[in-house]
């Protein structure tokens, strides 16, 4: 008996991404996907009975580079990294069930986008 160890294409997205970040959320499971050329953090959803992924938010930006995911005590912030006008972190609003940017936090660059993911995901105090 032959098992075979090679993917099976399963699902694709309209744009070019420069990164891919999974992340689980009250019991779902999203992917943030850096567009560059559509200037966009994609944020997608499992659909468990369509099984696939679903279009969930869209955070648009200035040349995203990098959307990284965050979960701290029960919340979840996206952070989007851009070459041009700083990089910004947003926060999931239960309320209106979509990600708003959270301020007064304005990421200077790519190394200090780094090292802020690297302190959160830590639990070091960010200041």
């Amino acid at each position: 008996m032959f098992l075979s160890t090679d993917f099976i294409l399963h699902q694709s997205v309209a744009s070019e991404s420069l990164s891919v970040d999974t992340f689980s959320y009250k019991n779902d499971v999203y992917v943030a996907i850096s567009a560059p050329s559509t200037e966009s953090c994609m944020i997608f959803q499992w659909d468990h009975i369509e099984m696939n992924f679903r279009t969930y938010d869209n955070i648009t930006g200035q040349s995203i580079v990098g959307c990284k995911s965050v979960i701290m005590e029960n919340e979840v912030f996206v952070i989007v990294a851009q070459l041009f006008g700083g990089s910004h972190i947003y926060k999931f609003d239960d309320e209106q069930s979509r990600f708003k940017e959270k301020g007064p936090y304005k990421l200077l660059n790519i190394h200090t986008f780094i090292v802020f993911t690297h302190k959160l995901e830590r639990g070091q105090d960010v200041s």
